[in-house]
């Protein structure tokens, strides 16, 4: 994409190019997908040389650029988005409708031994009636009703009602009829209220013969491109002209430098609200199909969208969104609608809170931050701040400063405040299942969301 503002125009695309270049034997790039174990967390685990530092072949490689599936980046993907992929109104529920769906299909018994299973007061049917019979009904409402409810073209799509008689009448899958009958008899008996379909706008669905491989180059995001300083400018701006608004439309995404490049990391976003193409149109979900990825391409950077996992035809495209926010008003607003057997509830990751300022009055309040200035004005950067700058990315791209190198009490500062980030991500876990036992149930959880924290303090330093 383009800088945002014409100023900016020269360190924008500084802050584009990378150091980072290919360098594979060519044995890994004969084969006509990339073959990836995972992707997770914007890293992509696989034994591929180049890709496993999210890097493309180039021309330090010796493998065939016209057969060689690790250069769809630069050369453009295989998918033909005309016929692969259809962008459409889509829609969606929250995780309180899908557990009221799962709930009415459990208890009729279609999936599991075929005979009711009522819920009783302190022993509901999904403790009763076994993982089996939990896994089936996860995968008809993911494979599906989900479909079927983006594929409705009638005039009352939101009507959940008007779907079920369109799977009842015409699709004789194995419990399908059944399981759409217990949810209508739910609905009639319980009210259409408590199973509300909502739009969630503009989306991409898989119209593929036999879907999308896993690991296949999608799109690159593309936007205007702002420096972090100008965007946040940007924002204050939106805010005092729309004071009432609290949560803003999510057409924008991070791309963060690498912190292996040889110039470290930095963060840059891409505002697609204006200027985009078909990746600005894919919905969150808590358990995407997608996964955005930085990828060094050329010499450039970009922010490259695949497949985590085989997408089926009539599958809505989808990636985690991993926005964070310090605001409960946004968090609380930011309901999401993937409609997934693990839905967080919020498309938002929440940075605040009882459980946050815990953890901040103990070990990062008021005192202990004028501390940590007073001491980074009078203390030299030793080697220890050093390599605590250099394992966090802070080269020279974020570190410059005009042409030159910030001075010695800022970088002693960041230290400091990069080591309370690696406090806290240890610490917050245990307070956030402390503080909201009914958001998060596992540790695991909490863990997950710490990560989302310490990068969003990450990002806030850049």
């Amino acid at each position: 994409g383009r800088a945002g503002a014409a100023a900016d125009e020269g360190p924008v695309a500084g802050k584009l190019r990378t150091g980072k270049s290919g360098g594979c034997d060519g044995s890994g790039c004969q084969r006509n997908n990339l073959q990836v174990n995972k992707f997770f967390g914007g890293r992509i685990e696989t034994d591929h040389p180049c890709l496993s530092r999210n890097t493309e072949c180039d021309e330090t490689c010796p493998c065939d650029p016209s057969i060689c599936p690790n250069r769809r980046v630069h050369g453009g993907s295989v998918i033909d988005y005309g016929a692969d992929l259809e962008e459409r109104d889509v829609w969606g529920f929250d995780c309180y409708t899908r557990r009221n769906i799962e709930d009415a299909v459990i208890e009729c018994g279609v999936f599991g031994a075929g005979v009711p299973i009522p819920s009783e007061k302190d022993k509901p049917a999904r403790d009763l009636c076994g993982p089996e019979a939990i896994d089936r009904t996860a995968a008809f409402v993911d494979d599906v009703l989900m479909p079927a409810i983006n594929a409705n073209k009638t005039e009352r799509p939101w009507d959940l009602r008007t779907t079920l008689d369109a799977l009842i009448e015409g699709n004789d899958g194995p419990g399908v009829k059944e399981a759409c009958r217990a949810i209508r008899d739910r609905i009639e008996n319980s009210g259409l209220n408590y199973f509300r379909i909502h739009p969630k706008g503009c989306g991409v669905i898989c119209v593929k013969e036999g879907g999308i491989e896993k690991a296949t180059f999608v799109s690159r995001y593309l936007g205007e491109v702002y420096l972090s300083s100008r965007w946040f400018e940007l924002q204050d701006a939106i805010k005092k002209f729309n004071p009432r608004q609290a949560l803003n439309d999510f057409y924008n995404i991070v791309l963060e430098r690498p912190k292996d490049d040889p110039a470290g990391y930095d963060v840059l976003f891409v505002d697609a609200a204006y200027k985009g193409a078909i990746a600005s149109r894919i919905s969150h979900s808590c358990v995407p199909n997608c996964e955005a990825n930085v990828v060094s391409s050329n010499g450039k950077l970009s922010i490259a969208i695949y497949t985590s996992r085989h997408i089926k035809k009539g599958e809505e495209l989808s990636f985690d969104y991993s926005c964070v926010t310090e605001s409960l008003v946004e968090y609380r607003e930011a309901i999401c609608l993937c409609g997934k057997e693990r839905c967080r509830g919020s498309f938002l990751s929440l940075a605040d809170g009882s459980a946050y300022n815990d953890v901040m009055n103990t070990h990062h309040n008021f005192l202990h931050r004028n501390a940590i200035l007073l001491k980074s004005c009078v203390e030299p950067v030793s080697a220890e701040d050093r390599n605590r700058l250099a394992r966090f990315g802070f080269k020279s791209s974020l570190l410059g400063f005009r042409g030159g190198d910030l001075p010695d009490w800022v970088l002693k500062w960041l230290s400091y405040t990069l080591q309370y980030i690696e406090e806290e991500e240890k610490i917050l876990p245990d307070s956030l299942v402390a503080k909201y036992p009914h958001i998060y149930r596992s540790l695991e959880q909490a863990k997950i969301e710490a990560q989302g924290v310490r990068d969003q303090r990450i990002q806030n330093l850049a």
